[in-house]
C-alpha cells in the first residue's frame, strides 16, 4: 500500500521544501487581513456567523444559503483573535479561518498522495498552491471554497486509501469528509460527479488495456461482500453527520430536508438566466492571465502548463508503478471533467474553479516529476528546480 517514494527525491528535501512551500502561503496569506472591505459575500457569511455565534443556530435559506460548515470553524478560529460577540468580530478574525484552510490545504497537498506520486511531485505541488493567486486571493475571502476544498483533497485521499487497503477506517473517514463538504458548500457534488466519472473511465482502461491491469483491477474487488458491508456502515453515519452539521446539532430539522431539496434551486440557476452567465472560456481565460483595472495581473498558466504535462505522463508513462498510474490517470480524468463541467455551466463564480484548479496543481506537480525524470543530468534537474522557484513568483 505504501510504496516507497521515487523520482529523485529524500526526506530531507521533502521537509525542506515542505518548510519553503508553507513559508510562502504563510506570507501571501496572513499579513493585513483586514486591508480590504468585505464583499457582499463574505458579508452575508459574517452576518449569518453572528447568528450562529449568539444564538446557537441559522435560518438555512435553500435558495442562497450554503451550509454552516464555514461558520462552525470561524468560532473557535475568531475567538482565538478576540471575538467574544458579533460586534467584537473584525474582517481579521473572519477571514483568519479560510487563511488557515490555505495553509493546511498546502500541508495536506504535500502529504496526500506522496507515497504514489512521489517527493518530487507532491513538493512542487505545494508550491504551486503555495504561491497560486487565485488560491492565495480566496484563502483571504470569507466565502466556503478554501474549506470545501480541503475537505475535498481529504476525502479523495481517503478514498484511495481505501481502495487499496479496504479498510473501513478509511471509508468512514471519506464519509465524514463528504459530510462536512456537503454542510459547506452544496457544489461539492461536481467534484464528486467527476470523480465517479474518472474511476469507471480508468477502470475501464485498466480492464481492457491488458491482462496485468484487469488482474489488478479484480484484486481490489476479490470481496464484494466486505465492501456492501463496510457501505453499509460508512454511509448512514456520514449522512447522519451531514444532517447533524446542517441542522446545527438538530436544533433546526427542516434544514436537513432543504440541503437536498436545494439542488433544484442550484440547477435552475445553472441553467437559467441570472446575470452571472459567462461564456465557456472564462475559466480559462481567468486562469492563463488576468489584469485587473488598478494593473495587477495575476497568472495561473504554469500549473496549467505542468498540469498539460502531467496528463501526457499520466497516460503514456509505461515505467510507472500500477497504483502510481492509475491514480495519476484517476486525477487527470477527474480535473479534466472538473474543469469542463465548471466551464459549460453558464453560471459562473471566479472563486467556484477553485476545486478544479486545485487538482490541476497536484498534475502539474507529477508532471514536473515527469521532467525531472526525462532530465538524467543532476544540472538540468537543478535547473528545473530553479525554473519551478523563479516560475512561481512571477
Amino acid at each position: 500500500m505504501n510504496p516507497k517514494p521515487h523520482l529523485h527525491s529524500t526526506r530531507v528535501g521533502f521537509w525542506v521544501g515542505l518548510v519553503v512551500a508553507m513559508i510562502l502561503g504563510a506570507t501571501l496569506r496572513l499579513p493585513d487581513l483586514d486591508l480590504r472591505p468585505m464583499h457582499v459575500d463574505e458579508a452575508i457569511q459574517a452576518a449569518r456567523f453572528g447568528q450562529l455565534l449568539e444564538e446557537g443556530s441559522i435560518d438555512y435559506l435553500p435558495e442562497d444559503g450554503h451550509g454552516p460548515g464555514l461558520l462552525y470553524f470561524a468560532i473557535p478560529v475568531s475567538r482565538l483573535a478576540g471575538t467574544t460577540s458579533y460586534e467584537t468580530s473584525s474582517e481579521k478574525a473572519l477571514r483568519l479561518t479560510p487563511a488557515l484552510f490555505g495553509l493546511a490545504l498546502i500541508a495536506l497537498t504535500a502529504f496526500a498522495f506522496r507515497p504514489w506520486l512521489g517527493t518530487a511531485a507532491a513538493i512542487a505541488s505545494a508550491l504551486l498552491v503555495a504561491a497560486s493567486p487565485m488560491m492565495g486571493y480566496y484563502s483571504r475571502y470569507f466565502i466556503m471554497e478554501l474549506p470545501m476544498v480541503f475537505f475535498l483533497l481529504a476525502f479523495l485521499a481517503c478514498s484511495w486509501r481505501y481502495l487499496l487497503s479496504m479498510r473501513l477506517p478509511w471509508l468512514l473517514g471519506a464519509g465524514l469528509c463528504g459530510a462536512i463538504m456537503h454542510a459547506t458548500k452544496e457544489t461539492f457534488g461536481i467534484s464528486i460527479v467527476a470523480l465517479l466519472i474518472a474511476l469507471l473511465g480508468v477502470a475501464a482502461i485498466q480492464f481492457y488495456s491488458s491482462g496485468e491491469g484487469r488482474r489488478w483491477l479484480q484484486s481490489r474487488f476479490t470481496d464484494p461482500r466486505k465492501l456492501a458491508i463496510h457501505l453499509a456502515i460508512a454511509l448512514p453515519i456520514s449522512l447522519l453527520a451531514s444532517a447533524a452539521l446542517y441542522s446545527v446539532w438538530f436544533n433546526n430539522p427542516e434544514a436537513i430536508a432543504d440541503s437536498y431539496k436545494t439542488y433544484t434551486n442550484y440547477f435552475g440557476r445553472a441553467t437559467g438566466p441570472t446575470g452571472h452567465e459567462k461564456p465557456w472560456s472564462y475559466y480559462l481565460e481567468l486562469l492563463i492571465f488576468k489584469r485587473m483595472a488598478d494593473g495587477f495581473t495575476w497568472s495561473e498558466a504554469l500549473t496549467l502548463a505542468l498540469a498539460a504535462v502531467g496528463i501526457v505522463a499520466a497516460f503514456t508513462w509505461r515505467k510507472l508503478p500500477r497504483e502510481t498510474r492509475v491514480l495519476a490517470q484517476v486525477l487527470a480524468l477527474y480535473t479534466i471533467l472538473s474543469f469542463a463541467i465548471y466551464s459549460l455551466i453558464p453560471y459562473k463564480t471566479p472563486w467556484s474553479i477553485m476545486a478544479a484548479l486545485h487538482g490541476a496543481a497536484i498534475l502539474a506537480g507529477f508532471g514536473f516529476a515527469a521532467l525531472l525524470r526525462i532530465a538524467r543530468f543532476l544540472p538540468v534537474r537543478v535547473g528545473l528546480w530553479l525554473a519551478l522557484l523563479f516560475g512561481i513568483q512571477q
